[in-house]
């Protein structure tokens, strides 16, 4: 979990289409250059401690499609008049906050796009604008737990595709009427699937969890109360048995709390459980598994992250194939151990399986990969071992990402895995897979199988002419496999989304091939420990956004390129290792964004004097090399750790 003030540097990140930073302990206020990434379509920042006034200059970013600040507690003032300008906007949701002010009556004259309008728990006041209206396409609309005053404004009920309203009665300091016969005058369509207009129960539902020692009963009764929603609310003790007497109770929803002890018997009695969500908390025992007996409807369970990363020891009990509608399982970060139950295999709606960083043993059955459904399978950092089934008859037309590293799989990759027509992540890296790397590879974003016995079936790894084929391929990780072949120039035609290359320690030959400069978006290359020769390509130029290149210990000789200064937003340049001579170019002066210089261990003549404008470097590598004379007085103004 991060910590600290969001850096104001994430605007020097101009393509980023996407910044998620929820779920951590950022404080502060947000930084108002976030406003200067405008090609930005999605911020997270829920669940933080930020502070402050909402930046003007969010309303820069023309393309946000989704805006969700909720739950930091502390944000304040007005929402800026620009958030309403931003007519890409889909998902707003600034609640859990203390914004205050009245909501503007031009509000979504330039929201044509608005699906979700989420403003609960804030201090607004004045009167819900009847031009909320023009927002032809919400389907979600709450407005719960502010100061409102006036009538709910009737044309809400032109909005013919609204499927979720919370509104909070208005006036509502006066909470002991619970009548709703005011709605009647309001045109409600057969689209609306929940209405809350009772302050008195949408309130228990919502921070019941905060008053835990409060006996729920009556408002079960009363209210039926489907929500029981506390994230992050600082909650200790264990979990009450009395909320279970809520019958219909829906979705228990206590993530990110400090609550102990084991998961009370009674959960399974509400038959209309749907959701189960007690991640990262400190919970023990074993999962219960009366739970998958009793709630038939179950759809979602989360367990994962409790104890402090030492939680719910135990086996994955082979009941959970009794929940025939889950669809989202998540037991990630717990102590489990044993087998993955083949019963899982009954879970045919199943969409989601997160098994990561336990103490799981055994192989994974075919039975797994049967579930259709699947769409991202998860079981990193376990013990996992023995081949992946590789049966003709496994077709996951849903797979869109595959996570089974750290574990030690041995044999070949299965052809199924590169025939999943929508796979876009693929990290089978430090397991024990070996054969050749397949010529058939999908359509890829992301691929990761470094740290195998992985080979290349022809010298010229052909492999790499396939990946082109991957038109969003963004990552690509080979590194530690005994490749044995030639960096060819078709690395030059992988997809212009490259950003990462990593292929160190390969027994990869040759020359550098130019062509690589041809993937003007990389942000990183690792060649290191190969037997690359010739010289430093000056192509190399032309990557302007790369940020780390890492060549040392190859065979690379002759002098290194001035060109290498056009790299202006270089964070570590690591050289060291190879056979370069003459001059160290006394243009890396300019490299202000520099941090790491490697350039030990070659044949290198003169230091420049330029280099000790590089006030900020960290790290300063210039050992085992053929200097002379006395270092310079300069050098004692250096921040960094010189070899």
């Amino acid at each position: 979990m991060f910590y600290g003030k969001i850096p104001s540097t994430l605007s020097s990140y101009k393509r980023l289409r996407e910044i998620s930073l929820s779920l951590n302990d950022f404080s502060g206020t947000i930084p108002k250059e976030i406003g200067n990434v405008t090609k930005l379509m999605r911020l997270y920042l829920r669940l933080n401690q930020l502070e402050g006034e909402i930046p003007e200059e969010l309303g820069n970013l023309a393309e946000l499609e989704t805006l969700w600040l909720q739950n930091n507690y502390l944000l304040t003032g007005t929402i800026p008049s620009s958030i309403f300008n931003l007519s890409s906007l889909s998902n707003l949701d600034l609640s859990v906050n203390k914004l205050t002010g009245e909501l503007p009556p031009n509000i979504c004259n330039n929201l044509p796009f608005l699906e979700i309008l989420i403003l609960e728990v804030n201090d607004f006041d004045g009167k819900i604008p009847s031009t909320l209206s023009r927002c032809k396409h919400l389907q979600t609309l709450s407005l719960l737990m502010n100061d409102f005053s006036g009538d709910i404004p009737k044309e809400i009920g032109n909005l013919t595709k609204l499927k979720y309203l919370y509104l909070t009665k208005t006036d509502s300091k006066n909470t002991n009427d619970n009548n709703a016969s005011h709605f009647n005058l309001i045109p409600w369509h057969k689209f609306v699937k929940e209405l809350r207009i009772n302050w008195q129960c949408f309130f228990f539902a919502h921070v019941y969890a905060k008053v835990l020692k409060r006996n729920p009963r009556g408002a079960g009764e009363s209210c039926r109360i489907r929500d029981v929603m506390a994230t992050k609310n600082f909650l200790t003790g264990a979990i009450p048995s009395s909320i279970f007497n809520l019958s219909s109770l829906s979705n228990l929803d206590l993530p990110v709390n400090n609550l102990t002890g084991i998961i009370p018997s009674q959960l399974g009695n509400p038959s209309s459980l749907q959701i189960l969500y007690l991640s990262y908390n400190q919970l023990s025992g074993p999962i219960p598994s009366f739970i998958l007996f009793k709630s038939s409807l179950l759809e979602n369970i989360h367990f994962e992250y409790n104890i402090l990363f030492v939680e719910l020891p135990g086996d994955i009990p082979k009941e959970i194939g009794n929940l025939t509608k889950l669809k989202y399982l998540y037991l990630d970060q717990n102590r489990l151990q044993g087998e993955i139950p083949s019963e899982i295999g009954n879970l045919h709606n199943l969409e989601w399986m997160e098994f990561g960083i336990n103490k799981l043993v055994g192989a994974v059955l075919a039975t797994i990969f049967n579930v259709s459904t699947l769409k991202i399978f998860g079981a990193s950092n376990n013990s996992l071992s023995g081949r992946l089934p590789s049966s003709p008859n496994i077709r996951l037309s849903n797979l869109e990402k595959l996570h089974l590293w750290d574990n030690n799989f041995s044999g070949t990759i299965p052809s199924f895995i590169f025939n999943a027509s929508k796979l876009s992540t693929l990290e089978l890296q430090m397991n024990s897979f070996s054969g050749f790397i397949p010529n058939t590879v999908g359509n890829l974003r992301n691929l990761g199988l470094n740290d195998n016995y992985l080979t290349s079936s022809t010298p010229e790894l052909s492999f790499l002419s396939s990946l082109s084929n991957c038109e969003y391929l963004e990552y690509l990780s080979f590194s530690d496999n005994p490749l044995d072949g030639i960096l060819p120039r078709a690395i030059g035609n992988l997809s212009q989304s490259m950003e990462n290359i990593w292929m160190s320690n390969c027994n990869s030959s040759g020359s550098i091939p130019d062509e690589i400069s041809n993937l003007t978006n990389l942000i990183a290359i690792s060649l290191e420990g190969n037997k690359l020769n010739g010289s430093i390509p000056i192509a190399l130029r032309k990557l302007q956004k790369l940020q780390l290149l890492s060549l040392k210990d190859n065979q690379l000789e002759g002098s290194i390129p001035n060109d290498l200064c056009r790299l202006v937003a270089l964070f570590e340049l690591d050289l060291g290792g190879n056979k370069l001579v003459r001059f160290i170019p006394a243009c890396f002066g300019n490299l202000t964004n520099l941090r790491n210089l490697y350039l030990g261990s070659n044949k290198l003549t003169s230091i420049p004097s330029t280099l000790w404008n590089l006030k900020d470097i960290l790290r300063l590598d210039l050992s085992s090399n053929f200097f002379t004379g006395p270092l310079p007085s300069e050098i004692g103004n250096l921040k960094v750790q010189f070899y």
